[in-house]
């Protein structure tokens, strides 16, 4: 069964920030993930505090994703889909450079 939202955003993100801090290290962006759907929610991942947080809620953010709960789960087993998801209205990124800092932290998410 996939991970919901909430599994992957208050389980698996922090712990992979509690196992793996030198990841996110040199990203210094805050991620806002609006997940869509039955199934959303808001997480903010911090990346520029020391430690990094991952909490629910909105807030301020250098970076605001937009995507549905199973593209986001397709994405972080592909991230060559990011630009079809994006032409296909999909998914919305407002900073595209800093998202593209999220590459090296996906693959703690599968």
């Amino acid at each position: 069964m996939a991970m919901t939202a909430a599994e992957m955003f208050n389980e698996k993100l922090p712990t992979a920030l509690t196992e793996h801090p030198d990841k996110f290290k040199g990203i210094n962006e805050i991620f806002k993930f609006v997940i869509t759907g039955d199934d959303g929610g808001t997480w903010c991942l911090d990346a520029k505090s020391e430690p990094p947080t991952c909490t629910e809620g909105d807030g301020d953010a250098t970076c605001t994703i937009e995507i549905s709960l199973e593209n986001f789960q397709a994405l972080i087993g592909n991230l060559m889909l990011a630009m079809q998801f994006m032409s296909q209205k999909k998914m919305t990124i407002d900073n595209p450079m800093a998202a593209m800092k999220l590459q090296k932290v996906f693959s703690l998410l599968k």
